[in-house]
C-alpha cells in the first residue's frame, strides 16, 4: 500500500487534474476499451473508489499519471455523456481527496458488462461516510485481486463477473425487520443497513460488514446511539427474531431462504479498537446467554478484524476452510 503522504499527493493531483478536463471541453469521444468496461463494473460494485483502487484492480503495473489520464478521458463529456464523475471530499484530518463514482451513462454501461439490471443510487453519501466507504472498499479490491498473481492475463483477473464472491454495497444492503414496542403494545417497522454485504457460494455464508472507524460509543445500549452494543442487538433481533411466528421463520431467513448462516464483522482500524470490539461482544453473549449456544445456527455469530487482518482472513473463509479463532477475530467462547 502506498505511503499516506503519496496519497495525498497523488488526490490533489488528480483532483485538480479533472477540473482541467472538463474545463478545456476540447477531449475527443472516448471509445471504450474492455478494460474500461470492467472499471465500470467495479465502480457499480463498490458504487465508490479511489484511484488506487482502480489502478490495483484494472491498471495493474500502470503509472499514477496514465491512470488518472485515463479516468479523466472517461469523466469528461465530450459530445455525449461523461460515464464517471470524480467525488471530492476531506479525510477525517482534513485533507483534500477524491473517489470515483458512476454517473447515469456509466451504469448503463456497467449494466452490459456485468449482465444485469444495476440500481442507481439516487443521492450521494455524505463526505464523512464516503471516506469510511472507501477504507471499506480496500476489502473489495484485495479479494477481486487476490488471485492475480497466479493466473496469466492479470489484467483481465479481476473482472467482477468472475470474481467467487458476492459484494452488495450500501445502496442495495437494505435488512427489514420488524421490532416489538412495549410503550406502543405494537410492532414497528425497522430497516438494517450494513455498510456492505459480502457472500460465497462456495462457503455458503454470508457476513454483514460494518466499518468501524473508532467514532461511536463501544457499549452505550441506547438503540440510537450507533454503539457497537446496539448495532449487534439490532443484527441479533433481525437474525433471531421470528417474522412469523406460527412458521418459525426469522427475519433473516425470510430475507434469504437459502438457509446460508449468516455473520456479522466489524472491520476496524486499530488492534486497540479490534480489542475494545471484542470485550464488547463478550458482554453482548453474557447478557444473552449466549456462551453455551456459539455454534447454533439460530445465534448470530460476530467477529471483529484489522482492515489489514481482513483480507487473508475473508480469502480463507470464502474458501470455506477454517482458521484459527484469534486469527478469524472472533470472541472467545469462555467466560
Amino acid at each position: 500500500m502506498q505511503s499516506e503522504e503519496r496519497i495525498v499527493s497523488v488526490s490533489r493531483d488528480e483532483a485538480a487534474e479533472a477540473d482541467q478536463a472538463r474545463e478545456s471541453g476540447a477531449a475527443k469521444s472516448v471509445r471504450l476499451t474492455a478494460r474500461d468496461a470492467k472499471l465500470l463494473g467495479h465502480l457499480a460494485v463498490a458504487r465508490y473508489l479511489s484511484s488506487r483502487q482502480i489502478a490495483q484492480l484494472v491498471f495493474p503495473g500502470c503509472v499514477d499519471r496514465v491512470v488518472r489520464r485515463r479516468l479523466n478521458l472517461l469523466a469528461t463529456p465530450a459530445g455525449a455523456v461523461a460515464h464517471i464523475a470524480p467525488l471530492k471530499y476531506r479525510s477525517y484530518n482534513g485533507t483534500p481527496m477524491a473517489a470515483w463514482k458512476l454517473t447515469e451513462s456509466g451504469y448503463a454501461r456497467a449494466e452490459q458488462a456485468l449482465g444485469r439490471e444495476l440500481k442507481i443510487p439516487v443521492k450521494d453519501v455524505g463526505h464523512q461516510f464516503l471516506e469510511h466507504t472507501i477504507s471499506l472498499n480496500d476489502l473489495y479490491v484485495a479479494l477481486a485481486t487476490s488471485g492475480r498473481e497466479s493466473r496469466a492475463g492479470a489484467q483481465l483477473d479481476a473482472a467482477p463477473a468472475r470474481q467467487p464472491f458476492r459484494w452488495i454495497n450500501s445502496e442495495s444492503a437494505r435488512l427489514p425487520w420488524a421490532q416489538y414496542q412495549r410503550n406502543r403494545s405494537e410492532m414497528q417497522s425497522r430497516r438494517i443497513e450494513p455498510d456492505a454485504i459480502l457472500e460465497g457460494a462456495h462457503a455458503s455464508r454470508r457476513w454483514f460488514l460494518e466499518c468501524e472507524m473508532g467514532g461511536h460509543s463501544l457499549s452505550n445500549p441506547d438503540e440510537n446511539s450507533g454503539s457497537t452494543l446496539s448495532k449487534i442487538r439490532r443484527y441479533s433481533e433481525f437474525y433471531s427474531g421470528y417474522a412469523e411466528g406460527a412458521g418459525r421463520v426469522t427475519f433473516y431467513l425470510k430475507n434469504y431462504p437459502d438457509g446460508w448462516p449468516g455473520e456479522l464483522a466489524f472491520l476496524v482500524p486499530t488492534p486497540g479498537r479490534r480489542a475494545g470490539v471484542l470485550q464488547t461482544i463478550e458482554a453482548w453473549r453474557k447478557e444473552e446467554g449466549q456462551l453455551g449456544a456459539m455454534k447454533s445456527s439460530s445465534i448470530l455469530q460476530v467477529r471483529a478484524l484489522t482492515f489489514e487482518e481482513a483480507p487473508a482472513v475473508f480469502r480463507g473463509l470464502l474458501g470455506g476452510g477454517e482458521i484459527s479463532t484469534a486469527a478469524t477475530g472472533a470472541a472467545s467462547a469462555t467466560p
